[in-house]
């Protein structure tokens, strides 16, 4: 219902809250100024890293290449490669998390399950020929 007061896309009589004393208070510290946002601030700190950036890659090259301890060669590596190529999937094992036995007397049973959840009669009806033959 837009265009009404107290509305969502309505005009507000008053700012600050609905309860009197509601909002900010006004002796509060301002962590981030509102005029410069966090995406703003995001982009000038990333701004500033770019210069660094090709000096930091021949640092982690030369890392790779010379370091005497192999831990430090091979995160080296693993920095590089991360960034050349982006860091690698974590794999997920779903099958922990969650763990639900379910136990069938017969395979009547199971095809009576199967036609509940919605599996079409004819797929449960399909025979499978034996290979072994």
């Amino acid at each position: 219902m837009s265009g009404q007061p107290g509305r969502s896309g309505g005009s507000r009589e008053h700012t600050g809250g609905a309860r009197e004393g509601a909002g900010r208070p006004d002796d509060s510290i301002e962590v981030m100024p509102r005029d410069a946002s966090l995406i703003a601030r995001k982009w000038r700190y990333a701004e500033k890293a770019l210069a660094y950036a090709d000096e930091m890659i021949e640092r982690l090259a030369d890392l790779a290449r010379n370091a005497e301890a192999e831990a430090v060669k091979l995160g080296a590596m693993k920095e590089l490669l991360d960034r050349a190529l982006g860091k690698s999937p974590q794999h997920v094992d779903i099958t922990a998390l969650r763990h639900t036995e379910i136990v069938y007397r017969s395979a009547a049973e199971i095809r009576q399950a199967l036609m509940a959840e919605g599996v079409p009669k004819a797929l449960l009806d399909l025979q499978v020929e034996d290979e072994s033959e």
